[in-house]
């Protein structure tokens, strides 16, 4: 399993065994080489209504089923609290075949 992560943000997620994290360009088109992943990370600054999430998944990478994990600044700025955290949740929820919650 491959999971794009931001480069807009440090991220040191510890993922399962078998996961490849590969850290994306946020500010560009998503490579070819990198449309096999099957977990996108977004940072959305702000939270988005959903259209910046439909718009990645929809127009990159929705034939390849990427699900996406969005996360968002914490309420007093900066770095969220438990990003790591919810990229590892949901990136083992997903290598086991389950759901996940995908916001912070």
């Amino acid at each position: 399993m491959k999971a794009l992560l931001p480069d807009l943000m440090i991220l040191d997620p510890h993922l399962p065994g078998g996961v490849e994290a590969v850290v994306y360009d946020a500010s560009s088109a998503i490579p070819d080489e990198q449309l096999d992943a099957e977990v996108l990370v977004t940072w959305a600054v702000p939270a988005p209504s959903g259209r910046l999430d439909d718009d990645l998944v929809g127009r990159q990478c929705a034939p390849l089923g990427v699900r996406s994990v969005i996360i968002t600044p914490h309420s007093a700025g900066g770095r969220p609290l438990g990003a790591d955290e919810l990229i590892v949740k949901n990136v083992t929820v997903l290598a086991s075949g389950g759901n996940f919650e995908n916001k912070l």
